[in-house]
């Protein structure tokens, strides 16, 4: 095959049901031909992937190799990421680091993400007033590498990813030492080995565990730590070259600057959030529901609070009832049709709650007490600044009365309100709480509660 139709293979093979582009980002169309070229022969010099999954793809698949090269990967090897502040310049000893295990059928990239970060947890007693704080954390340029491969890194505190799950915590490699993860394998049961449509694998993010990693990564990153796309299976997996990301990345930087633009009340009250330099305190960014699904919020230029829509992110494209999944620790979720019902069905990995109880730094009881403190105080000077606002000079005016959706004249807190009379709340382990049946959710179980306002 010469190199025209051998370009022109790889990019029939990459079409996904109208969803992608063969335009690389910021590139015009002829550098796009000589990056895809690039990319189709560094793949080809990797090997090629069996070809396993047609549904995947709309499209026929030519060359397996291209589909399974992450796009974030490419971007590391080929230009500085905008997405990550820091390369690493310094000397450090180094260690070595091995995650071990046979990725599913299904699990496309079967690739290890790495990144070491160096972080500043909160304490407690440590604050007082809202006032600006420098950068509490910063990360350095990701690394990745396969699986049951001795890799040589810097020692320090590494967040660690496979397949868009998340090991929880951090991961501490030591010099001259070896640091093992081992992947748990696991297979369909057998209600769900009959299902008639392909069977999907998600991260519970109803789970109070997959929410922690989830915080814990957005802390420490300031980011998301995976780059996704939508796929033609509707739902959001690892991004593969050339797709573009299809979630945009959250950033809360406005938030650290000591002169901040002026922001709206919604942003205010989150970068408030943000600045609190707790990694459990965060959970008000995301709304996060029983199916899979959810709303990250973001601050941005001009100064406003967005939006940032999340599907079920799979850690593996949809599989059969006789193909498995490679796991790290987390509670996830496979689903089904039955009888042409969802069917859907809880895995957990038989070390989490073991893995949690360290993989912190400190008890999760101790954290969540943090927590609380650290919310009751900013929500104490949430309502003294509004008293403040509401005894000055148009203390006369008419005042609205609040509704049971919170504050009409001020979106940062449902005054007048108590938790059990309003239709949207937080506490210390989740925010943006609609039913007590809701985990971490019940207001008579809580040590914190605060009313909230819909953030659309």
């Amino acid at each position: 095959m010469n190199s025209n139709l051998r370009t022109s293979a790889l990019m029939t093979s990459l079409r996904l049901n109208g969803r992608m582009t063969a335009r690389v980002a910021g590139r015009a169309p002829t550098q796009n031909r000589s990056l895809t070229a690039w990319a189709f022969a560094a793949v080809s010099a990797l090997g090629l992937w069996p070809l396993s999954l047609a549904h995947a793809s709309g499209s026929p698949d030519l060359n397996p190799a291209a589909r399974h090269m992450m796009m974030e990967e490419y971007e590391a090897r080929t230009q500085r990421s905008s997405r990550f502040l820091l390369e690493e310049t310094e000397v450090r000893a180094k260690g070595r680091l091995l995650v071990a295990g046979q990725a599913g059928e299904t699990q496309l990239f079967k690739r290890v993400k790495i990144m070491r970060c160096e972080i500043e947890v909160a304490s407690a007693g440590l604050f007082a007033s809202q006032t600006f704080r420098p950068q509490r954390s910063r990360c350095f340029n990701p690394i990745f590498f396969d699986l049951n491969t001795e890799t040589e890194v810097p020692e320090g505190s590494y967040l660690v990813g496979f397949e868009n799950m998340l090991q929880p915590g951090f991961v501490h490699v030591r010099a001259d030492q070896l640091t093992r993860l081992d992947l748990q394998r696991v297979g369909v049961p057998r209600e769900l080995q009959r299902s008639e449509t392909p069977i999907k694998v998600f991260r519970d993010l109803n789970h109070p565990a997959e929410q922690r990693k989830l915080m814990w990564a957005t802390f420490a990153s300031g980011e998301r730590f995976f780059s996704v796309a939508e796929y033609d299976f509707g739902d959001h997996y690892l991004r593969r070259f050339p797709l573009t990301d299809a979630v945009p990345n959250p950033s809360y930087k406005i938030c650290e600057r000591e002169r901040r633009p002026e922001l709206s009340l919604r942003a205010d009250r989150l970068c408030r959030v943000w600045n609190l330099r707790h990694a459990f305190a965060v959970n008000e960014l995301f709304d996060l529901r029983a199916n899979g699904t959810g709303t990250q919020f973001s601050v941005q230029s001009p100064g406003d609070a967005f939006p940032i829509r999340l599907l079920k992110q799979l850690i593996a494209a949809p599989l059969n009832g006789q193909q498995s999944v490679a796991l790290l620790p987390g509670a996830y979720v496979m689903e089904g049709t039955v009888g042409g019902k969802v069917v859907r069905r809880s895995l957990r990995t038989s070390d989490l709650d073991a893995l949690e109880a360290s993989a912190y730094g400190i008890s999760l009881d101790v954290q969540l007490g943090e927590v609380a403190e650290l919310l009751d105080r900013a929500a104490a000077e949430v309502r003294e600044r509004r008293s403040r606002q509401l005894s000055g000079p148009s203390a006369g005016a008419d005042v609205a009365t609040p509704s049971a959706d919170g504050d009409p004249d001020d979106d940062d807190q449902s005054m007048g309100l108590s938790c059990q009379n309003t239709r949207l709340w937080k506490t210390e382990v989740r925010a943006w709480c609609r039913s007590d049946q809701t985990t971490g959710c019940a207001r008579t179980q809580v040590r914190f509660c605060e009313p909230l306002t819909e953030i659309r």
